[in-house]
């Protein structure tokens, strides 16, 4: 099994991705819209705290081995079976050692329903162990048309599963069953629909080539997750779940918003720049696209959704999740420069650099220490504060090697996001004044929207940014052409 990148395939890989990722985070919305008015923040919240635990323990299984399965040119069974046996083998552990500490997390949230909880959800490690080999299947080959129906079944069944528990009273467990209906289907439908099966060969050999690259990936990738949840160990700690559960839901548009605009372009970068990686001139060209498309999209998105998060939570939860939309304002911010860590972090996997994106990581998670700590005693908005913070010096931090290995540092990486960002932030500070003038949520929403976007795409036009030519080109790869005379 070898990677094949033609530009034509990444362009309909890309838009599969997207297809999927649209059509995912939009019935995702819809569902937990529906959800947020019959349940409180506090449901979210404690739910919200199993979820650290099990992420770890997702990282922990999947980490390395499946970037490792995407990166290498060629695979064939013995490594996909090696690494499902491996998979199997630590889904069993760690499952026991979950199990096990159920009754000690319960204990120290003072929350006992957190036992059963995480005991039911863990049980999601199996399936998922499984599904990870399934999608470096699908990512390798780029047949990303297979999340796209994979992704619309998984949501729409378990989506009405869990709305119909909570409409019927059963509180947070519908939000856990929702969880292990949705991993179970993504799973089942990709056993249907990619051909690959587990085959009875175990190499140590295999085991031993894809961890010796993916075992600093594991690191960096549980280093990452750890920090990335700490917020919501310390916050459902010293505060409480509901306080959890505002934060979650604050956090959850602008991440919606980025995973389908740069979690899209990401997902197929590494097994496109893997493709490249013996070409870095080209792998440069690549990169800058990447970061262009993502800042084109995510600039004006995330500065538009700080502008209209008060309504927008009005419109869509309610009354009683508007202490969520200063962490939606807060997390708008802390996106903005994500593109240059994905692309970089991508970037360095596909050249074979784990070590530096472990090293990285480490960097980046031990400044992110130090300000989480120093604002501690200020208060959560203040830790809020520093989450973003974080963030954008983890994007220059992310750039250093690439200013050596391929002469595409931050500056130049800088340079080119700064036109969509400026652009943005123009549209955004013309459409705030709107709060002063319509008083009415629906009204002032789609004034803001339609007003932000008419003038984003026309000063884009007018200043002829780079990157709107470029995706208005992509486009046009998309649509078939009239081959008749």
């Amino acid at each position: 099994m070898k990677h094949e990148a033609s530009k034509k395939k990444v362009i309909v890989s890309l838009f599969w991705k997207f297809s999927e990722t649209l059509a995912n985070q939009g019935i995702n919305l819809l569902i937990m819209t529906i959800l947020a008015r019959l349940l409180s923040p506090s449901d979210f919240g404690v739910v919200g705290l199993v979820t650290v635990y099990l992420v770890v323990s997702n990282i922990l299984i999947t980490g390395g081995f499946s970037n490792a399965l995407i990166r290498k040119k060629t695979i064939d069974d013995a490594d996909l079976s090696t690494v499902f046996y491996i998979y199997m083998m630590m889904a069993i552990v760690l499952y026991a050692c979950l199990f096990s500490i159920a009754p000690a997390v319960a204990s120290f949230y003072e929350k006992p329903i957190l036992k059963p909880i995480l005991r039911a959800l863990g049980l999601n490690i199996f399936p998922g162990a499984v599904n990870s080999i399934q999608e470096a299947v699908v990512v390798r080959s780029f047949k990303f048309k297979m999340y796209f129906y994979r992704s619309l079944v998984a949501l729409v069944i378990s989506g009405a599963i869990g709305i119909s528990m909570a409409y019927s009273g059963y509180g947070v467990w519908s939000l856990v069953i929702m969880q292990m209906v949705s991993v179970v289907v993504r799973t089942t439908v990709l056993w249907f629909t990619v051909k690959w099966r587990p085959k009875f060969v175990f190499s140590f050999e295999k085991a031993k080539e894809l961890f010796s690259y993916g075992y600093k990936l594991l690191i960096s990738n549980l280093i990452k997750t750890a920090y990335d949840n700490v917020y919501s160990l310390i916050i459902g700690k010293v505060y409480d779940t509901e306080t959890l559960g505002y934060y979650s839901k604050g956090n959850q548009f602008p991440s919606l918003i980025m995973t389908s605009v740069d979690g899209t372009i990401s997902s197929v970068m590494l097994p496109t720049l893997s493709s490249m990686q013996d070409d870095k001139k080209k792998l440069k060209k690549t990169m800058r696209q990447a970061i262009g498309s993502s800042s084109f999209l995510l600039c004006p998105m995330m500065l538009g959704l700080a502008v209209v998060a008060r309504p927008l939570v009005l419109i869509l939860l309610g009354e009683k999740w508007l202490p969520a939309v200063p962490f939606l304002q807060l997390s708008s911010f802390a996106y903005i420069f994500w593109p240059m860590q994905t692309s970089n972090g991508q970037a360095l996997q596909a050249l074979g650099r784990s070590d530096l994106h472990l090293k990285l990581g480490l960097i980046k998670r031990f400044i992110g220490v130090i300000l989480l700590l120093v604002s501690l005693k200020f208060g959560i908005y203040a830790m809020m504060g520093a989450s973003v913070l974080t963030q954008i010096i983890g994007s220059f931090v992310q750039a250093v090697p690439n200013t050596y290995l391929l002469g595409y540092g931050a500056k130049q990486q800088v340079l080119d996001i700064v036109p969509a960002l400026i652009l943005s932030i123009i549209m955004a500070v013309i459409i705030y004044p709107l709060v002063g003038v319509i008083a009415n949520s629906y009204f002032l929403i789609i004034a803001q929207v339609s007003l932000g976007a008419t003038l984003y795409l026309l000063m884009a036009k007018l200043f002829k940014l780079e990157a709107m030519k470029f995706m208005f080109e992509t486009f046009k790869m998309l649509v078939p052409k009239n081959t008749d005379k």
